[in-house]
């Protein structure tokens, strides 16, 4: 899955930052995330395997793990390495991937990720750039960064979210900074996927129809949602369902509007139709899901 991403859209957050650190042999388990995952080596060196690549990591590097790859850790002496788990954008399903992830650790050991609707895009940056795996960089001042996310993640004070939103900022100008550009073929397939997502998002909340994609992109309709599944793994039905689905979690969990009205808003036939879909993609009722929200906030 990729998602083209203009420049003045990057407003990333954290889910989760940490220290891994070891003094003797260590060879972890293959994992695979659901989002980015940037690694900073501040002391010694390892060995990262990612996928089919194995890279050595030594002080002052990075690594940028994007989602759904598989990856390890394997040293030999004493390695010190901070992480973060983030979104280069907002989505309206972060709280389901918080519970997930809380509840489900083990999915993230696994061959595959149990829940792939939620799995994040890999990012393009627009005009036509692919962000680096590694970046060599013997800065070691960087870990003050990684200190910071680390104290405003736990501590929580006020304005946390926002000064760790610029610090994410200030790393990622320096995977942009080392980007290269795509080809042209690859990048038309991204911008035909890219538009369709922009329109779906503008348009979501009625019915919308294949022709007024062809009309748009200029393209046959099967030419545009056979390029969207294999970009995305999903058709273009189907995500809009999701989309739909993720908007209405999000109205029923900051709003008391009725669900006959979260139905409409978000583009479901009735409100009948709009409970038996979310049941079935979500495991919960529109009610329960509201339920839980206020059970957690008691």
């Amino acid at each position: 899955m990729t998602e083209l991403l203009e420049i003045n859209q990057i407003s990333p957050s954290i889910r989760k930052v940490g220290i891994q650190e070891k003094n003797k042999s260590y060879h972890a388990q293959f994992r695979i995330n659901y989002d980015y995952e940037l690694i900073y080596c501040h002391l010694g060196h390892f060995q990262l395997e990612v996928e089919n690549q194995s890279l050595i990591l030594q002080a002052g590097d990075f690594v940028l793990i994007p989602p759904a790859t598989q990856h390890r850790f394997l040293a030999q002496k004493l390695f010190e390495a901070y992480w973060v788990h983030f979104d280069f954008i907002p989505y309206s399903n972060q709280i389901i991937l918080n519970q997930h992830v809380t509840n489900n650790n083990n999915d993230l050991y696994s061959s595959s990720l149990s829940l792939p609707e939620i799995i994040r895009p890999k990012i393009i940056i627009s005009p036509n750039l692919e962000l680096p795996l590694l970046i060599k960089n013997q800065d070691l001042s960087n870990k003050e960064f990684f200190i910071r996310l680390i104290d405003l993640y736990t501590e929580k004070p006020y304005l946390w979210e926002l000064e760790a939103k610029i610090i994410l900022i200030k790393l990622i100008i320096f995977f942009i900074q080392e980007a290269k550009e795509l080809t042209n073929k690859d990048l038309s397939e991204v911008e035909i996927v890219h538009k369709t997502k922009i329109f779906i998002t503008e348009h979501y909340h009625r019915q919308i129809k294949m022709s007024e994609l062809g009309e748009l992109l200029s393209y046959h309709p099967d030419t545009i949602n056979r390029i969207f599944k294999n970009q995305t793994d999903t058709t273009i039905s189907n995500y809009i369902k999701k989309y739909r689905i993720n908007r209405a979690t999000e109205i029923l969990l900051r709003t008391n509007l009725t669900l006959n009205i979260i139905a409409e808003l978000t583009g479901f036939e009735d409100v009948s139709y709009f409970c038996k879909t979310y049941k079935k993609e979500t495991g919960f009722t529109p009610t329960k899901m509201r339920n839980q929200k206020e059970a957690m906030a008691i």
